[in-house]
């Protein structure tokens, strides 16, 4: 007689049955929220809406574009973008001002090129994305707000809490299940 491996609490799939307690932090799926955004291994298997994926796409166009420009025009986009008045500083201050936005305009790209790299190999890294890009959007706010910045008074403010707000919907849409392929008639 063969020895299960089994474990008699496993679903066909694989998948530990629901207890009352389960069923409220469960996903339709029956995966909880947090296995979706910290699976135990990246995969290209997609779970969430097909919208989260074209909504990580453009987040991380307009984020990898903004990084871009900081680092390229960077003087510029920090008197336009950021009403930062570097022409304003001593010449020694503009020129590690200018270095450090620079710096910063590369920090910009890292996580969003992650991001087109999870939609394209490892989707199922794709809510953990979202998240470490929520985390940067509202870390950079609260920084801004410990140092007194005055941020909220550029154009570029508004534009990156736009990006945040299509971030988390995109967010919420990749922990959703899939609605199922509609059946056929014979």
């Amino acid at each position: 007689m063969a020895h299960s491996t089994r474990s008699p609490n496993l679903t066909k799939a694989g998948q530990r049955g629901a207890t009352s307690n389960d069923r409220l932090s469960e996903l339709p799926a029956g995966r909880t929220m947090l296995s979706r955004i910290f699976p135990k291994s990246f995969d290209n298997a997609w779970r969430g809406r097909p919208a989260a994926i074209w909504i990580l796409a453009a987040v991380s166009l307009a984020k990898t574009l903004q990084g871009v420009m900081s680092m390229v025009n960077t003087r510029h986009t920090m008197i336009t973008a950021d009403a930062i008045p570097v022409d304003k500083f001593p010449p020694e201050a503009a020129r590690e001002a200018v270095a450090m936005f620079a710096l910063l305009g590369l920090n910009l790209t890292v996580l969003p090129l992650i991001g087109l790299v999870a939609m394209v190999r490892y989707r199922s890294m794709v809510p953990f994305v979202y998240l470490m890009m929520i985390a940067v959007a509202i870390g950079y706010r609260v920084l801004n707000a410990i140092n007194d910045s005055t941020d909220y008074l550029a154009k570029g403010f508004l534009i990156n809490m736009a990006i945040l707000a299509v971030t988390v919907v995109g967010f919420v849409l990749s922990l959703m299940q899939r609605s199922p392929a509609p059946e056929r008639a014979p």
